[in-house]
């Protein structure tokens, strides 16, 4: 629906700030990358694995990875900037005959929807409210 569920809280500490409008509307004034006006820190990791029984070399397993990167880019907003060290990796776990792209396509959607899972199941702490 594109509604915030997650991330840097709002200035005033109510709600979310969406960061790629706060990114927008100050581009130019400040030296950092996120607006230090807005509340929160100005780094975000997300790292992930998706695991496979299917039998994959190197190569494709990269390519896994790319694809299912896909998943990030549908969930998180902004994602890969540079204030981020958001990485996923894939990896094989078996010899079962598997096809690439649709292992990969498969890997976007377990992605977006664990990244979804983690969100609504997250608790609030340290004063920092959560999506339930």
């Amino acid at each position: 629906t594109g509604q915030i569920r997650a991330g840097r809280r709002s200035r005033e500490g109510q709600g979310f700030a969406d960061t790629r409008r706060v990114m927008l509307e100050e581009a130019g004034q400040t030296p950092t990358l996120f607006s230090q006006r807005a509340v929160g820190t100005t780094t975000n990791t997300t790292i992930g694995a998706v695991v496979t029984n299917g039998q994959f070399d190197k190569a494709q397993l990269k390519k896994i990875a790319a694809l299912g990167s896909n998943g990030l880019v549908r969930t998180i907003r902004p994602v890969n900037t540079t204030a981020d060290g958001d990485s996923l990796y894939a990896a094989s776990v078996g010899s079962v005959s598997a096809e690439l792209s649709l292992t990969g396509t498969i890997a976007a959607y377990v992605v977006e929807q664990a990244i979804r899972r983690a969100v609504r199941q997250a608790e609030s702490m340290y004063g920092v409210p959560a999506y339930q």
